[in-house]
């Protein structure tokens, strides 16, 4: 038996930046999907996706208004920092509440399994509100300002 894999064509919003905030849209939209928990631990694939969409936001923003500027990898902060001196406003609360989210994140702890000793902290209902509170923010922008 032969397996023909359907090819979908790669669709697109027709820019870089969109096309970044689309798929963040995409994992907030698969993170809302899963349980917090399973077995009494931390859904991790949960966090995974909602720390991406996280940074897929913040590159979106920055590939529209920062053209040039050298992204960092994984640094929730840095893009957050880079996104702000080219004009992203965001609420007080998500500055520190990205310092949190900045460690699990960079160090992939969502992704990969460690011997972590102690309590973690779920961040679940931060990521949920930073995510959504970066999604809103950019979705904006594009909306109100030109591309530079």
């Amino acid at each position: 038996m032969r397996l023909t894999v359907p090819i979908f064509p790669q669709l697109s919003a027709g820019s870089v930046p969109h096309d970044y905030l689309n798929r963040a849209r995409q994992f907030q939209t698969a993170a809302t999907c899963l349980v917090g928990y399973v077995n009494g631990q931390i859904n991790w694939p949960s966090y995974a996706l909602l720390f991406h969409a996280c940074e897929l936001t913040l590159k979106a923003y920055c590939l529209q208004y920062a053209p040039g500027v050298h992204l960092p990898k994984h640094s929730l902060k840095r893009l957050y920092e880079i996104a702000e001196q080219h004009g992203l406003v965001l609420p007080a609360n998500i500055a520190p509440a990205l310092d949190v989210l900045e460690d699990m994140h960079a160090q992939h702890w969502a992704r990969y399994p460690d011997n972590r000793t102690g309590p973690i902290l779920d961040v679940s209902a931060i990521a949920s509100e930073v995510v959504e509170t970066l999604v809103n923010a950019v979705s904006a922008s594009f909306q109100r300002r030109p591309k530079p």
